[in-house]
């Protein structure tokens, strides 16, 4: 019996679990919409014994304006705007009071509730907020927030020698042109809890699949099978039946879940991919010591590449291939 029969018998019956891929798929379309749901807001307030001048800009996670109610609050006065594109003024006529902290933006849209309590130094000063960013800075004369290939900058034109107050960048990775040393802060630290989250969902997935696949012989006939075909035929061929459909339950819902968020960008979720791999090979080797008891032993290996996941994948990848072969030597011997 060749090893591409054994390979083409083991194929067909992993495609039947293709609705887990699907299921993966549903997941992390689900968990990238519930992120999606969230709003950014870049702006600037100047203050002076004329009246109270807002302006800003609220937004989603793509750059697109965001339908909703703004309101500005000092003391008893206020005023409230509703804005259909994002883009926002209000202008309160009482004279402000220097370096007072009462001045609140409250931002109402169907995505987030926004409060914003701000004080205004030297006359103007901007601010920002942000649920889900690339990068994001903000200070007193420069307020900066990247999404999903925008950039959006609300400045005081006065202290940096510019024409406009906020402005779009078409592109989250640019140099500007502002003698400015600032900090960003990197989008993978946003999303690490949901991509943590939806790894675990899927090394549950391989975890089933693994466990319908190599327990399918449960009165021994497997054993009657490797001693008559060879045990390397049927574990390898196992184990390559079963490596196509772990990289399509791995890497479709976690690129689907990229591709809404951030766009194309393979290599932030490699490390996510290979510990799912990682998993199956380490599920596989395991196997070995009793099918039947497979699946909590896989629990176990679960947790240690979650955990694993953030700190070295190289790590976990050892270990797994050290799983995979211990089991191969435990087949050999038995």
């Amino acid at each position: 019996m060749k090893l591409s029969y054994i390979f083409m018998q083991e194929f067909k019956r992993s495609v039947a679990f293709v609705f887990l891929i699907l299921i993966a798929l549903s997941l992390s379309l689900i968990a990238a919409q519930i992120l999606s749901m969230s709003i950014s807001v870049v702006g600037i307030i100047e203050g002076s014994s004329y009246g109270i001048k807002v302006a800003g800009y609220v937004f989603d996670f793509q750059g697109k304006g965001v339908n909703s109610v703004i309101k500005v609050s000092y003391y008893n006065f206020t005023e409230s705007v509703k804005t259909n594109n994002g883009s926002f003024y209000l202008y309160l006529p009482v004279a402000y009071v220097q370096n007072s902290t009462r001045i609140n933006v409250i931002i109402d849209s169907f995505q987030k509730h926004v409060n914003l309590t701000l004080s205004i130094q030297n006359s103007s000063t901007t601010f920002a907020f942000s649920s889900l960013f690339l990068k994001y800075y903000s200070s007193q004369n420069l307020s900066i927030i990247s999404v999903k290939g925008k950039t959006f900058i609300a400045t005081d034109p006065k202290q940096e020698n510019l024409n406009y107050t906020i402005f779009e960048v078409s592109s989250d990775n640019v140099n500007l042109p502002l003698n400015v040393n600032f900090t960003y802060s990197n989008f993978s630290n946003t999303l690490k809890i949901p991509l943590i989250i939806l790894l675990l969902f899927i090394l549950s997935f391989i975890a089933l699949m693994s466990y319908y696949l190599l327990s399918s012989f449960p009165r021994g006939e497997l054993s009657q099978i490797m001693r008559l075909v060879g045990t390397s035929k049927v574990y390898v061929g196992r184990l390559l039946a079963e490596i196509p459909l772990t990289i399509m339950l791995s890497t479709l819902p976690f690129y689907l879940f990229e591709l809404i968020l951030i766009g194309n960008d393979f290599a932030l979720i490699l490390p996510y991919i290979i510990a799912s791999i990682s998993f199956s090979l380490g599920v596989y080797g395991l196997a070995p010591f009793g099918s039947k008891n497979m699946i909590y032993y896989s629990v176990i290996l679960g947790f240690y590449i979650v955990n694993l996941v953030i700190y070295d994948r190289y790590l976990y990848s050892l270990f797994a291939t050290l799983l995979l072969m211990v089991g191969y030597v435990k087949l050999r011997r038995s």
